[in-house]
């Protein structure tokens, strides 16, 4: 058992990649996806109807996957920011550590 508090900063950073991973892929994948050809002359209003949910579509998925995106980047962001000041915080905290801030449980003049 530790003294001290452990957090998953590696999970952060793997749910960080896996959300721009989901991000990528939602705007690749849907690309097209709404194509539909064929459509005789009489059947202009359905076309059209289609079109517009189409182009609603595509912006609600960009959206979507910007979110998404943002959101991965940020959890990436905090995995790493984490580890690192958890990182030079525990190193200051050792017995002649100085964390490289000069802080408490450094060296002084002597």
């Amino acid at each position: 058992m530790s003294d001290f508090a452990q957090y998953p900063y590696e999970a952060l950073q793997a749910v960080g990649s896996n959300l721009t991973t989901i991000s990528d892929q939602i705007g690749s994948k849907s690309k097209n996806a709404f194509e539909i050809l064929g459509f005789t002359a009489d059947q202009d209003r359905i076309n059209s109807a289609l079109g517009h949910f189409r182009s609603e579509w595509e912006a609600s998925v960009k959206k979507l996957g910007e979110n998404i995106g943002g959101f991965g980047d940020t959890s990436t962001q905090i995995g790493s920011m984490s580890a690192q000041f958890d990182a030079q915080l525990a190193s200051s905290m050792q017995p002649g550590g100085t964390g490289g801030s000069g802080g408490a449980g450094g060296s002084g003049p002597q």
